[in-house]
């Protein structure tokens, strides 16, 4: 038997999701179709503040984006950001942003209802396990456990067996 398991996640239009359940502010309610379009985001910054960063990427997406803690920038002040993304699906630019800026996404654990947000997470850990981004989602392999069974009779033809199982 081959079982892998994999974090779904999702940005489309002002929906953003991390299953298990996550959610984020709307910023604005889209014209319809609109939450089932992939997002691209466009921003050519040059040292510009992070929270301006911010602000852009949200308004892009559709979406409020909010930082853990909420005064993280009072807190932690970042440098100015540098970054050059031209209509790139919404995963691909966030993981280009988490570079530049060191904050990634994170779900806060206290939260009753897992709510996703920028945060400094330490060490880039969001984007580090084995991912790939296609359109709006952005799927994480965790585990891949792989069995092949051989049956091997005297009398009957050999006989294999191969499973793969795929969570989300």
């Amino acid at each position: 038997m081959t079982r892998r398991a994999v974090h779904l996640i999702f940005f489309s239009g002002s929906i953003l999701g991390l299953l298990p359940l996550a959610r984020i502010g709307r910023a604005d309610v889209p014209g319809p179709g609109a939450s089932t379009r992939p997002v691209t985001v466009t921003i050519h910054a040059r040292r510009m503040p992070a929270d301006q960063v911010i602000k852009e990427f949200s308004k892009q997406a559709g979406a409020t984006i909010p930082l853990s803690p909420p005064d993280l920038l009072d807190k932690t002040p970042l440098p100015p950001v540098t970054l050059d993304l031209d209509r790139q699906p919404f995963w691909s630019a966030m993981e280009r942003l988490a570079a530049r800026t060191g904050l990634e996404p994170v779900v806060s654990p206290e939260e009753p209802n897992s709510r996703f947000a920028l945060g400094l997470a330490g060490g880039g850990n969001f984007f580090a396990e084995p991912h790939v981004t296609s359109g709006p989602l952005v799927l994480f392999a965790t585990e891949v456990e792989r069995a092949n069974t051989v049956e091997l009779r005297r009398h009957k033809a050999h006989e294999f067996e191969r499973q793969v199982t795929v969570s989300l």
